[in-house]
């Protein structure tokens, strides 16, 4: 088990306003969903409708038509768009599968850690069964057929959540904290689900970046984005 990174107070290295931010480069290539707060156009405070991808597929992300857009916010330096846990929710539900083997790495905090589980990001267009959360005891959970849970638990603090759904080489991270375990080989990611999951809910949670690639990245390459997520967001 690798040592966790230890998440500061944003330094003054973010430059804060409306405008769209600077958008780091990833270390690892071929990722095929990212979406950032930073990038949106939309001023803080303010609901967000749509939210772009990044990496150019196309789709997007929207408000649901089942539930309300989220606002974007800034705290500290770090852009966020924050899901107040009622009816707060973004789709997208086009776009190529997000099939094992698949990485999702998200910055993020939760502003309340309820006694329910609480999706961070799902890969399904039941928003039940494929999914990186917290679980109802309130540590990090992985899914896609079956669930991986940490056993460490979830603060209110910014944190890297990592999800590597590969059969029985599965991980879960919180930061550089990471728990081996097998979700299985059944189950399809069709879409892009960030708010609510229909199994459990909807979140409490603030969001900046959402970054999936197609792949199984190395715990090298995992600890290596980690620290360059990080860094980018003046958080070491």
């Amino acid at each position: 088990m690798a040592d966790a990174l230890i998440l500061r107070t944003p330094g003054a290295m973010t430059t804060p306003g409306n405008a769209p931010q600077h958008v780091h480069p990833l270390l690892k290539t071929g990722a095929v969903r990212r979406f950032y707060a930073g990038a949106s156009p939309i001023a803080v405070g303010a609901p967000v409708q749509t939210l772009t991808d990044l990496q150019g597929s196309g789709y997007g992300l929207a408000a649901a038509s089942s539930g309300v857009a989220p606002t974007r916010q800034i705290d500290g330096g770090i852009h966020f768009i924050r899901f107040d846990g009622v009816d707060d929710r973004m789709d997208s539900v086009s776009g190529p599968a997000l099939n094992q083997p698949v990485t999702v790495m998200v910055l993020g905090r939760f502003h309340a850690v309820a006694g329910t589980a609480q999706p961070i990001v799902n890969l399904h267009t039941s928003q039940g069964g494929r999914y990186v959360g917290m679980s109802s005891g309130g540590f990090l959970a992985g899914q896609f057929s079956t669930t991986v849970v940490s056993t460490t638990p979830i603060d209110f603090n910014w944190h890297i959540f990592t999800l590597v759904a590969n059969g029985a080489s599965s991980v879960i991270g919180l930061d550089n904290t990471e728990t081996t375990g097998d979700m299985g080989t059944s189950g399809t990611g069709t879409s892009i689900t960030i708010g609510r999951n229909g199994a459990t809910g909807f979140s409490q949670i603030d969001l900046s970046e959402v970054i999936i690639w197609p792949t199984a990245l190395t715990l090298a390459e995992r600890q290596a984005e980690r620290s360059n997520l990080a860094a980018a967001h003046g958080l070491v």
